[in-house]
Order: structure tokens, then sequence, then C-alpha cells
């Protein structure tokens, strides 16, 4: 059996990231970390994202419900303006 990364080793990796993207890494980054560091199955993180999206939803209609109405999130978009060809350079329609 291969040696588990260690936290250390998880740490340079987040590191390296940074230091390549100014971006900390995503959440794909601590799943990958997570599944790693205790040997869960090649499909474990499918099923995370499976019973985190489902958390997330009925959380969701949990709220509405007691609300007693749809839920609207009020949020506006403060990032950089894309350009339309930037956005066709990535398969985006504008």
């Amino acid at each position: 059996m291969d040696a588990v990364p260690s936290r250390d080793d998880f740490d340079e990796l987040r590191c390296a990231v940074l230091a390549e993207t100014d971006q900390e890494p995503n959440v794909d980054f601590a799943t990958a970390a997570i599944v790693t560091a205790l040997d869960l199955s090649d499909d474990a993180p499918i099923r995370l994202l499976a019973a985190k999206d489902t958390m997330g939803w009925l959380a969701h209609a949990i709220e509405q419900k007691s609300s007693g109405g749809l839920v609207r999130p009020r949020v506006r978009y403060v990032g950089p303006k894309v350009r339309h060809e930037q956005a066709s350079d990535f398969g985006l329609l504008l």
C-alpha cells in the first residue's frame, strides 16, 4: 500500500496552487484530500457531492416552506466584465 499523503503534503500542494494561481484551491481540493486521507473508494467524491447537494436542496425547500414563498437570493455579480469574445472562448453564449 502506498503511503497516505500527510497534512504537510496537502498544505504544500495548497501553497503551490496559491502561488501559481493567486487563488486558494476550491472545494474539490478539500474533497480529494479527505478521500485520500481516509482511503475512501474511488466513487466517494461523487457520493459526497450527491449528499452535499441533496442536503442543500432540502435546506432550501425547508426555508421556502417556512417562509411561505419562493426564496430568491438577491445577489449582484461584481467580478470583471466578460467580453463576448472571451465568453465564446469558453463556449458560453451571451
